[in-house]
């Protein structure tokens, strides 16, 4: 499971840290400032904090990951220790999705391409989010 959790917290990073140097919009091609930035720019930021929070959760969640690989696995480790590591790797790797698609979403007013299917989209993935919390908080009890 773990080795799974290390390719998707690396596929995640990167396609945020791609996100984070390509904003929408462009950049002008004489100042080298992102077009949306002198209209939006409470939007362009809501859109940087949300994908530097989700590169934030998948470094995270890959460090946390590479200390359950790199582990001794003591007889102690397995009750608390690596049970520890992992809820915060699930949780940080879930972190990372949310605010991901919360970005995308950001992305899509940005554009002003917000329609009643992304909002519908994002409830649900909201509502989905924290039910896969609740499982996985009732599973670890």
């Amino acid at each position: 499971m773990s080795d799974n959790l290390i390719i998707v917290a690396i596929l995640i990073g990167t396609i945020n840290f791609a996100a984070l140097l390509t904003l929408p919009g462009g950049f002008d091609q004489n100042t080298g400032i992102p077009m949306l930035l002198k209209s939006n720019q409470q939007e362009v930021q809501f859109f940087k904090e949300y994908i530097g929070l989700a590169l934030f959760f998948a470094v995270l969640s890959l460090a946390t990951l590479m200390l359950i690989q790199l582990s001794r696995f003591d007889t102690n480790d397995f009750h608390i220790a690596i049970p520890l590591k992992t809820i915060i790797s699930c949780l940080t790797i879930i972190y990372s999705t949310g605010f991901s698609a919360t970005a995308f979403a950001q992305g899509y007013i940005l554009e002003g391409q917000l329609g009643a299917f992304l909002a519908t989209f994002l409830i649900i993935f909201e509502l989905l989010f924290c039910f896969v919390l609740v499982l996985i908080m009732i599973d670890t009890k």
